[in-house]
């Protein structure tokens, strides 16, 4: 098994508040509303993540990933990203050691995860949610690229490569 900490692509918000900016730009968990506060409602302080202002990273052939929440510092409870994978293109079979979310905003997929016996068609309206340690991997299957959401439920996305 390899493992693959993948914290080389940090991305912080692009309109974070003063204070938020002045903290070499990582936003905290504080910055994003995590810690205590009496104030349940909707804030000027909570930052906002344009999409269009986040970059892709290729990752594998095929592959992208736009890092919307989290940074290389691990620095929220949570990594999120958005993945776009090319019509044919497949992850390895991996795991990570925390619960993983994804949902599928747009194209076909297929997913395999230990344990089932079929492949799981995959497209939008369809969300996975991965146990810690469960290998799995899926593949963009139509004419068009898989376009998935995905929460990581630690502060660095961890990959466990069960693949050569």
């Amino acid at each position: 098994m390899m493992r693959e900490v993948n914290s080389r692509y940090p991305r912080y918000p692009t309109r974070a508040t003063q204070a938020t900016k002045e903290r070499s730009g990582v936003i905290s968990t504080a910055a994003l509303g995590y810690a205590a506060s009496a104030n349940a409602g909707w804030s000027a302080d909570v930052p906002i993540v344009h999409h269009h202002d986040v970059s892709r990273e290729t990752f594998r052939a095929g592959m992208t990933y736009q890092t919307l929440v989290g940074d290389e510092r691990g620095s929220t409870p949570v990594r999120v990203g958005i993945q776009t994978s090319a019509p044919g293109s497949r992850t390895p079979m991996h795991s990570h050691p925390y619960l993983e979310v994804l949902t599928i905003l747009e194209g076909q997929g297929e997913a395999w995860i230990e344990g089932g016996e079929d492949l799981i068609s995959i497209s939008p309206g369809i969300t996975l949610v991965l146990p810690a340690d469960q290998k799995h991997w899926f593949r963009a299957t139509g004419d068009k690229p898989l376009i998935t959401y995905g929460v990581h439920a630690s502060p660095h996305r961890i990959v466990d490569v069960h693949e050569g």
